[in-house]
């Protein structure tokens, strides 16, 4: 639980860096889209949060260094909707994401191949069809989640291959969950 509340307040922490600016509708963008990650951190509040995770004795530092430092996506059996919901399957891309975004924060390579390991894993592991009740969808939408993060976040490591796998697969669960 404690891991869990460690990303939870970093991810907090970098919406509330996003919320300290003030608001104000965005122009329409021209020209090449903006540099990754896109999501949840904005590259211009990237720099002020790797100052709070990294300055010692700190609430952030305590909880970016309680983040995994390597991973591997663990199953319980074949693929199916009861496996899917596993713990072990949700704790291995709850650490996939940790994973991404110590990547983000600390540059570390190996750490975003850890977490773009797990994630082409995962893209092969579920996958939803037509046989997917639209209750099961739901309740499984934290799957895509982790997943679209973690591409957002791992993308400069991807060949242009592993990004059409992730966004293929992105794309089965998007129609799933438009069409349930």
């Amino acid at each position: 639980m404690a891991k869990k509340s460690s990303l939870v307040l970093l991810l907090s922490l970098a919406a509330s860096l996003a919320a300290a600016q003030s608001w104000t509708q965005p122009a329409i963008p021209s020209g090449p889209p903006p540099s990754r990650p896109r999501l949840p951190i904005a590259q211009a509040q990237k720099w002020g949060l790797q100052q709070k995770v990294n300055a010692p004795g700190t609430e952030s530092n305590t909880a970016y260094n309680a983040l995994v430092n390597s991973a591997s996506f663990v199953t319980v059996g074949p693929p199916s909707l009861t496996n899917q919901r596993a713990h072990q399957v949700l704790i291995s891309l709850r650490k996939m994401t940790e994973l991404a975004f110590r990547y983000q924060m600390s540059g570390n390579v190996n750490q975003g191949n850890s977490a773009k390991s797990i994630l082409l894993t995962a893209c092969n592991y579920f996958i939803p069809d037509a046989n997917t009740n639209a209750q099961a969808i739901f309740q499984n939408s934290t799957y895509p989640c982790a997943l679209g993060l973690t591409f957002d976040m791992v993308y400069p490591l991807l060949s242009a291959s592993e990004k059409a796998t992730v966004v293929n697969h992105l794309e089965q669960w998007l129609t799933e969950i438009i069409t349930a």
